[in-house]
């Protein structure tokens, strides 16, 4: 039924207004809804007729931020049953970051990335997004030298002019921390 197909716009609503409002929860007259919108989502993913497996990627979001535990579990199950899809891959990569696996991470994003290698419409950005991210999960468990690894890679594949366009602001992260991490 396409009632079931509109929760996940109700529960998307629901979830994100909470995430918004969250710094006024203690005021009486503000009601938070993260469950609600987490649970109308399930809904319109199991009984909808129109949401499909990329449903899936508003709960996961949603979880990253509320249950990043609940969030893995699902993400691991969909990279099984969608092996192909960077999307889910992504999320997992986010959620094994917000679990603190640090190797997980690098394992799922740099998997990411090889496999853009194989992606003929790549120019090179999404492989840049994906190093470049690694530099700031590296950063932030204290791997200075991952880190610079990881920048020097993006550095590397913005000196492509089409890259270098699309990605000016990563790239010029990425030296902004290499200058820091050597000067500092």
């Amino acid at each position: 039924s396409t009632f079931y197909d509109a929760c996940i716009i109700l529960g998307s609503y629901r979830f994100w207004k909470s995430v918004a409002i969250e710094p006024f929860s203690w005021l009486p007259f503000i009601n938070a809804e993260k469950n609600g919108g987490i649970s109308d989502v399930k809904t319109a993913i199991s009984k909808g007729k129109l949401t499909g497996p990329l449903s899936t990627t508003v709960l996961l979001e949603m979880l990253l931020k509320h249950d990043p535990a609940q969030a893995v579990k699902l993400a691991e199950k969909m990279v099984e049953e969608y092996p192909e899809c960077r999307l889910f891959a992504w999320q997992l990569g986010e959620g094994y970051w917000k679990m603190e696996r640090f190797t997980d991470a690098v394992r799922v994003f740099s998997g990411i990335a090889d496999s853009m290698s194989q992606n003929e419409t790549d120019d090179g950005s999404a492989k840049l997004r994906c190093w470049w991210k690694l530099a700031v999960l590296s950063k932030s468990v204290g791997k200075t030298s991952e880190c610079l690894h990881y920048c020097n890679k993006v550095i590397e594949i913005g000196k492509r002019e089409s890259v270098n366009k699309k990605q000016k602001k990563i790239i010029d992260k990425a030296q902004r921390l290499i200058d820091e991490i050597i000067d500092g």
